[in-house]
């Protein structure tokens, strides 16, 4: 490490004990279920005894989250380094929604937790159009320096998908709901690529004109 840097974080002990809290909650969870650690720790699919592809469309959604959530994170760091607060805030905002959104997805929070508490998707699902509303609000005059586009064709197809969950408990529609999800989550993932990618090259030009100040 170069004399004088301040590391943000050390990587080997964050990683060490995001592994510790996630067995640890295997334990709390084994306990209270009385299920096997097998159940918490392997693939659905060796633990139900179905094919491979059990949920395949929901763990690309699940991947597509992660890489929106990651690459906003980077951008907001990238943004963070050059000074830009103005974008470094939305960009951190955006980056922790999204990985809400990840968990809810992967542990059906809204579909599970929340009703069993006595709270109903009815009651959850608009709230989360409406904070989604507000924050889109506040961060109007950053998105707008965004591929903003992108943005608006992810929420289209999210309204598709919570529409056709909405109206119709038809299976045969599934693919019409989850397919419409799937398509939005991607394109969110899309934005999440190409912000940072702009963020990038705002970052290198930025060194390149403080490189050419100090040879001047």
């Amino acid at each position: 490490m170069p004399s004088g840097a301040q590391p943000v974080a050390r990587p080997l002990p964050v990683a060490l004990a995001a592994a510790a809290l996630v067995l640890g909650t295997t334990v709390v969870g084994r306990s209270a279920t009385h299920h096997s650690f097998g159940y918490f720790t392997r693939d659905p699919a060796a633990v139900t005894g179905e094919h491979v592809y059990l949920g395949m469309v929901s763990v690309f959604g699940l991947f597509g989250w992660c890489v929106a959530a990651v690459c906003l994170a980077a951008a907001g760091r990238l943004a963070t380094l050059r000074g830009a607060a103005t974008r470094r805030i939305p960009l951190a905002v955006g980056a922790i929604a999204v990985a809400y959104l990840l968990f809810d997805d992967a542990f059906q929070l809204h579909d599970g937790l929340y009703p069993s508490l006595g709270v109903s998707d009815h009651v959850t699902e608009p709230i989360y159009v409406l904070v989604t509303g507000v924050l889109l609000y506040r961060g109007r005059r950053f998105l707008e320096e965004t591929d903003w586009r992108l943005l608006v064709i992810a929420g289209c197809f999210f309204a598709v998908s919570v529409t056709s969950d909405v109206i119709t408990d038809n299976l045969r529609l599934v693919i019409l709901e989850d397919g419409a999800k799937l398509c939005g989550i991607l394109t969110l993932a899309a934005y999440g690529a190409q912000t940072l990618l702009d963020e990038a090259r705002l970052s290198v030009g930025l060194g390149s004109l403080v490189g050419r100040g100090v040879r001047g």
